[in-house]
């Protein structure tokens, strides 16, 4: 038997090792054929700084400068690397092994989602290995809480101003994160409201472009506030403007331009019933070219009324003219007699030349004619008698004025009876 064996067995033993030898290989080569050796870039792996208490703990804050993301390039069988990605690996360095240049090592290693098996089979390297880390002294600053409303209100519905509790937090952190901080914000969504809300709100800083800000490492008196909206309902109300005082002499008011002429307010409704128009006046004083002003219509509204809309001033615009003279020659026939009694005749003598001067804007006066002036006299109450000096009355307008005071001398008699009209008749005969 055990010769059977030594024969049976153990014969051309060189040529059956030569053959096992030959068969490894040719399965070496067809699984090199089948599943071959590829390298991969991996991009964007998240790095993971280990160990900054140690930086903490003596005082300072550090911030990542570069390296808070690593490529690497992974060789190995296509059936495993193929599908790798950023997600397969785990990448950290540790801060308390800083260089001199405050630079760590950045490992990476397969994470949990790639079997042992696996991850030994494949190589990987980093191709940038180092985080850079810039340290400097912990600074505090005080900062205003800015609330920013997204969304919009139904119509007929107007936004209060939003109020932050506390509106001022400390913020803690690198001395170059401090001052890098423009605004500290607290963002709600307003978005369909129709009554108050009140909500707790998460807080982020943003710099000057209003790019956010990392917060790592960064600590807040608050992290979070609580916001409250008011929300009001609106009505539409005219604006009416006018003016006070006097312009200066020789001067008046043509026109008054505003816009607009209406605003949209907020506020409660029992508010709201009490305001029916905002009403402006302008003061006008020795004025003697046009007056512009830009009138802040908040100062015209009474508690608990604000601005419903962005419209919040009206530009207000007074056009003031010089006015100009034009002289008028009145006759006995241009007045008329006011309550004359048919008992008299009355007669009617002007002082001087008679000449009214007018005064007002150009347009005005140009076409104007000495009936349209409406010079009367009134004699109500007077009796017979010569040389009554009464003032000259005219009709008023707003479009011109009567430069001065003028009279007239009226004279009153009673008629002629017909005997006396008979002797001047007579008288005039033997005259002839």
């Amino acid at each position: 038997m055990k010769t059977f064996l030594k024969d049976k067995v153990f014969s051309h033993m060189g040529l059956k090792l030569l053959a096992l030898l030959l068969a490894t290989l040719l399965w070496l080569a067809v699984m090199n054929i089948s599943d071959p050796t590829i390298s991969k870039t991996v991009t964007g792996i998240s790095v993971e700084a280990l160990n900054g208490d140690a930086i903490k703990a003596s005082g300072y804050l550090y911030s990542i400068t570069s390296g808070s993301t690593v490529d690497v390039v992974v060789k190995g069988p296509r059936s495993i690397v193929e599908n790798m990605g950023a997600g397969n690996f785990y990448a950290s360095a540790d801060l308390s092994q800083l260089s001199v240049t405050n630079t760590a090592t950045i490992s990476v290693e397969t994470n949990e989602s790639i079997k042992a098996e696996n991850a030994r089979k494949i190589e990987i390297t980093v191709v940038d290995q180092y985080m850079n880390v810039s340290i400097e002294e912990s600074a505090e600053s005080n900062f205003q809480v800015k609330v920013i409303t997204r969304g919009s209100l139904p119509d007929g519905y107007a936004l209060g101003t939003p109020v932050a509790t506390p509106n001022v937090v400390t913020i803690t952190a690198a001395e170059s994160v401090i001052n890098s901080i423009a605004e500290v914000r607290a963002v709600v969504s307003i978005n369909g409201l129709t009554s108050d809300l009140t909500t707790k709100v998460e807080l982020g800083c943003v710099d000057a472009y209003g790019n956010a800000i990392d917060e790592t490492d960064m600590t807040y008196s608050a992290s979070e506030v609580e916001v409250t909206v008011p929300v009001y309902t609106t009505k539409e109300i005219p604006i009416n403007v006018t003016t006070k005082g006097e312009v200066a002499s020789g001067y008046g008011i043509v026109n008054i331009y505003y816009d607009p002429t209406s605003v949209v307010v907020a506020g409660e409704a029992d508010n709201l019933d009490t305001l029916d128009s905002i009403d402006i006046a302008i003061d006008v004083t020795d004025g003697s070219d046009d007056i512009e002003q830009n009138v802040d219509l908040s100062d015209y509204l009474p508690d608990g009324v604000i601005i419903g809309d962005s419209t919040d001033n009206v530009a207000v615009s007074v056009d003031v003219q010089q006015y100009e003279t034009r002289s008028f020659s009145l006759t006995a026939s241009d007045i008329s007699v006011l309550n004359k009694s048919d008992d008299y005749t009355y007669t009617l003598t002007l002082t001087s030349t008679g000449n009214v001067t007018v005064m007002g804007f150009e347009e005005a006066i140009e076409s104007l004619t000495t009936a349209d002036l409406g010079a009367s006299v009134d004699v109500a109450n007077l009796t017979a008698g010569n040389n009554y000096v009464i003032k000259l009355s005219f009709a008023e307008s707003d479009e011109y004025e009567i430069s001065g005071s003028y009279v007239v001398i009226v004279n009153i008699a009673e008629p002629q009876t017909e005997a006396e009209t008979e002797a001047e008749t007579a008288s005039e005969d033997e005259g002839n």
